[in-house]
């Protein structure tokens, strides 16, 4: 079975995506430069792996209709009630504070109020 010709050619975002690749490359080399290299050299030889290993063992995607698309959801990703689930939590909210300065107060004031009601609950959990 010949490959059509849409299969064949790479999408138009591929390039885009090198390119950028290429420009964050370049701009980071004096911070970076032999990190970048090495990166560069070990993350070429991963994806020439992955690619190798795809080939010989391709995965089938079942889905449950045609329309609706594979996609991780953040609501379904496990995150348990030990260290491990806190440092996920606190990175989420970081990233989130960092991003958008707006809410910086409101995220203060959400801590500020999550740790009130944890002190109430322990208080009333030794009492009760």
């Amino acid at each position: 079975m010949t490959p059509s010709l849409e299969q064949a050619l790479p999408r138009r975002d591929a390039y885009l995506l090198l390119a950028l690749t290429a420009i964050l490359l370049v701009s980071t080399w004096p911070f970076f430069g032999g990190f970048t290299a090495l990166s560069v050299a070990f993350g070429f030889w991963t994806a020439v792996g992955l690619r190798w290993w795809y080939t010989r063992h391709p995965t089938l995607v079942r889905r449950t209709s045609p329309d609706r698309v594979p996609e991780i959801n953040i609501s379904a990703i496990h995150v348990g009630g030990d260290l491990g689930g806190l440092v996920f939590v606190a990175g989420c909210i970081a990233i989130v504070v960092v991003s958008l300065p707006p809410l910086r107060w409101f995220a203060l004031a959400s801590l500020l109020m999550a740790c009130i009601y944890a002190v109430v609950m322990v208080g009333w959990r030794k009492a009760h």
